[in-house]
């Protein structure tokens, strides 16, 4: 499969920053890529199967059964970043794909991006951009991740805000109550609202989930990528 803002950076990379992509695109249960038959006959030769690694992503992308089981081509990259941005509520998205994918890198390390000190922001970036986040390969999105600040540094020592608790911990749980009262059965959405009441994490892990469960695979490709794309300008 061949997608314009995606497969021509990824065919400038080399075996060794593919990896990591590969291997977390492997892990789920719901990977259909191990079994592309590409990927069995050629792998760790991941150049050889770029079009296998782009359809995986895509298929991610779309957040239904119905896209693997109907041989949907599920989203294009350019329409997945933008939907993740939306769902981030960045109203309105830059145009540029490199642009909107240094978006989700900058809400991916810290939900308050915007409100951080313009040299916190920077810091926070170049760390990013050399690499630290996938020191050890790509990591899924924490429940954790919403409600802790950056500022010290991206692995060193993230920390847990009180008033940052606060403001995340009330608009998640009211986004967890709106959309349980949307499709789901409201005793079911109060119960759980109630339950994680001493413990803010659970109403953002529920939060979090309503976004689509994909999302935990979608954001830490989409920030893998914006990494790439900086290295392969």
């Amino acid at each position: 499969m061949y997608d314009e803002t995606l497969t021509p950076l990824l065919e400038r990379c080399s075996n060794e920053e593919l990896s990591p992509l590969v291997d977390f695109l492997i892990a789920p249960r719901s990977s259909l890529l191990a079994r592309h038959e590409d990927v069995e006959r050629h792998y760790p030769d991941h150049a050889r199967y770029i079009g296998a690694i782009v359809q995986e992503i895509r298929l991610f992308g779309g957040h239904t059964i119905k896209d693997r089981v109907f041989g949907s081509p599920g989203r294009a990259w350019r329409a997945l970043v933008r939907d993740a941005l939306l769902k981030m509520e960045v109203k309105s998205p830059p145009l540029k794909i490199e642009e909107m994918e240094r978006a989700v890198v900058a809400l991916a390390l810290d939900t308050e991006f915007d409100t951080l000190e313009p040299g916190v922001q920077k810091d926070l970036l170049a760390r990013f951009y050399d690499g630290e986040m996938f020191r050890e390969g790509l990591m899924q999105r924490t429940v954790i991740d919403d409600f802790v600040s950056r500022a010290e540094g991206i692995v060193e020592s993230p920390q847990l805000e009180p008033e940052k608790v606060k403001r995340v911990f009330k608009k998640k749980t009211f986004d967890f109550v709106k959309n349980q009262l949307k499709g789901k059965a409201i005793s079911t959405g109060l119960k759980l609202v109630a339950r994680s009441a001493a413990a803010p994490i659970g109403v953002g892990l529920a939060a979090w989930e309503l976004l689509g469960p994909a999302y935990r695979i979608t954001i830490p490709v989409i920030c893998y990528i914006s990494y790439l794309r900086a290295r392969h300008p």
